[in-house]
């Protein structure tokens, strides 16, 4: 977790540099010292922050003329730059505000309706916004975008990585270990390899691609398709359709109502998956030559497989591949189920 801590700062004094009648300049820049974070809020508008080679920090903030002051504290370690506005029409009032800070330090972020860039190697970075997008060009061990209704994009190398979005779209495109995403309404996609995937939304779609070692989903009404898990996949869905493909693996575990069950590869040497539904269909599809025992039960829907016994009265069926090393259990009270080998 990234937490700003407060510090006793000193401000900076800024230029301000009068430009066309509706705006002006603040500009400022400072020794960086042993900065190690630098914290930047701002209302409206935007905050475009990058790092440079420079041993110093530098800013710019192109505002209209009812900005009261644009502000840079500074102790030993930290910079905070904050854009002052007068109370009361706050958020109509927009600041373009560029940041360029020595690589390494911890970035944090915040706005209300501004659009936010990074780009850059850093410790961390959090980006916060009520409603502007965000957008990370990121080489960073801990990376968090949180919005509400704007969208967010990561890119790069992201180690440990947390996305939150109320209604916003998320895409996250940068490789790292472990990433855990939210969101309601908006749709989370993943590309890139991760050892650790979590995603959950209520009525969003869950897309990655990827190697990925271990997954961990859920949705209400949204769908869920994964493509290239490695070892181990759980997932849980109201109604949207879960999908699924990669493998070997070693363990899948996926509860559905009435969306449908897809998983099409290969399977462990002692892999076990467990496969519930309510109304869904459950369809599987796995190398002929695997090693495999199938118990299947449905109360009213059709059971298929190749090699399953031929009895379209009873509720349950049991059968295997090979020696039965791997075990499948599938279950649906009034979907079809049925297992392909190919």
């Amino acid at each position: 977790m990234m937490v700003w801590q407060s510090m006793a700062m000193a401000a900076v004094a800024v230029l301000v540099i009068p430009v066309a009648s509706a705006q002006q300049v603040f500009e400022n820049r400072a020794a960086a010292g042993d900065l190690r974070s630098v914290r930047v809020e701002n209302i409206a508008g935007s905050v475009k922050v990058v790092t440079w080679d420079e041993p110093e920090i530098w800013f710019s903030a192109t505002a209209e003329r009812d900005v009261e002051d644009v502000v840079l504290s500074m102790n030993d370690t930290a910079a905070e730059i904050s854009v002052r506005v007068p109370k009361g029409n706050a958020r109509k009032i927009k600041t373009d505000v560029q940041v360029k800070a020595p690589p390494g330090t911890r970035v944090e972020i915040k706005t209300v309706s501004a659009d936010i860039y990074y780009q850059g190697l850093a410790s961390s970075v959090d980006a916060q916004s009520v409603s502007g997008n965000i957008n990370l060009e990121v080489d960073a061990d801990e990376v968090r975008a949180k919005t509400v209704s704007g969208d967010a994009f990561v890119t790069g190398r992201a180690g440990n990585f947390y996305g939150d979005t109320t209604s916003g779209n998320l895409k996250l495109t940068a490789a790292g270990s472990e990433a855990d995403l939210e969101s309601i309404s908006g749709d989370l996609t993943i590309e890139g390899d991760r050892d650790r995937l979590q995603a959950s939304t209520t009525s969003g779609n869950i897309n990655a691609s990827g190697q990925i070692r271990e997954f961990e989903g859920d949705s209400i009404s949204g769908d869920i398709r994964v493509e290239t898990v490695q070892q181990s996949f759980e997932a849980a869905s109201t109604s949207g359709n879960i999908k699924v493909e990669g493998g070997p693996l070693e363990d899948l575990e996926v509860r559905s109502i009435s969306g449908d069950i897809t998983y099409s590869g290969g399977l462990a040497q002692n892999a076990d998956f467990d496969c519930n539904s309510k109304s869904a269909n459950i369809n599987i599809t796995i190398p002929r030559e695997s090693s495999v025992r199938f118990d299947l039960r449905s109360f009213s829907g059709n059971m298929r497989g190749d090699g399953a016994p031929d009895d379209s009265r009873s509720k349950s069926k049991s059968f295997q591949w090979g020696t039965g090393e791997a075990e499948i259990n599938a279950e649906s009270f009034s979907g079809d189920i049925t297992i392909h080998g190919r």
